[in-house]
């Protein structure tokens, strides 16, 4: 990552302050280097908040701009301040240039995993961009548009080495409720979109899917389900059954007004 600064041109006059910017973002390249001690990251963030000499960010050289927000989003990644490390990667993958497609990899190796857990896929031609990405998150959206959670299942198995090492695989297992809410879809429009779904037909679904689950676990499934605002309606526990809204019963996930705030 030290040639992240690479592919925007630099000019040869520092501004006030950009000496010791450098330095800080030396500091927190260590650092999150180090996840143990990414706590101690918040002390230079603040330091560097605090220095009201230190000219604003949009003033420096599009390079440290880019390297600067990247570091920052993974940091807040690694802290789990997903709403924080979306907005700073977005901001940094949309300033880096063009050309540097090692840097664009670099930053979407964090933003998918992000973009997912808030429902928004990658598409297929952002994807064959970068052919690595494409390898590693590619089975897990071609689960979660087909409901099959048995495959996520399967693809954090297989992916688990890469993922941890990549500090991304916590973020893609929070994920697979994306992949169950699809598996309930296809039950409620198998249905022809009724009301009134057993909770049994839902254990059922996965038991076909090749997840194993009693008819109390299947009930939880379907209440986290409820809870998270992935599907809309209730559960009659006496009766087992599940009564959904008669409209937007599985509202779309792009439409959650705050995807992270109940992860």
């Amino acid at each position: 990552m030290g040639n992240l600064l690479c592919g925007w041109p630099c000019p040869q006059v520092l501004l006030p302050g950009k000496f010791l910017f450098c330095v800080t973002l030396v500091c927190i390249r260590r650092i999150a280097l180090q996840v143990k001690r990414i706590s101690l990251s918040k002390n230079i963030l603040r330091a560097l908040d605090a220095n009201t000499d230190i000219p604003a960010l949009s003033l420096y050289p599009r390079s440290h701009q880019v390297t600067y927000r990247y570091y920052l989003g993974m940091l807040s990644f690694l802290n789990e301040d997903y709403a924080k490390s979306e907005q700073e990667l977005t901001l940094a993958f949309y300033n880096c240039h063009i050309n540097a497609q090692n840097n664009q990899q670099r930053i979407l190796t964090y933003l998918i995993p992000l973009r997912i857990l808030k429902g928004h896929l990658p598409s297929t031609e952002l994807m064959q961009r970068f052919p690595i990405l494409n390898e590693l998150y590619t089975p897990f959206t071609a689960a979660i548009r087909v409901g099959d959670v048995a495959g996520y299942d399967r693809a954090l198995d297989q992916l688990e080495r890469q993922l941890v090492d990549l500090n991304v695989w916590l973020t893609l297992e929070k994920a697979r409720e994306l992949c169950v809410r699809g598996l309930f879809r296809r039950v409620w429009v198998a249905t022809e979109k009724s009301t009134r779904i057993p909770v049994s037909m839902f254990r059922s679904s996965l038991t076909v899917s090749g997840i194993e689950a009693s008819q109390d676990e299947a009930e939880c499934l379907v209440a986290n389900m409820i809870y998270k605002g992935l599907m809309r309606g209730y559960i009659s526990h006496e009766k087992q059954m599940v009564v959904l809204a008669q409209t937007n019963a599985f509202p779309r996930l792009a439409d959650r007004q705050q995807p992270f705030s109940i992860i």
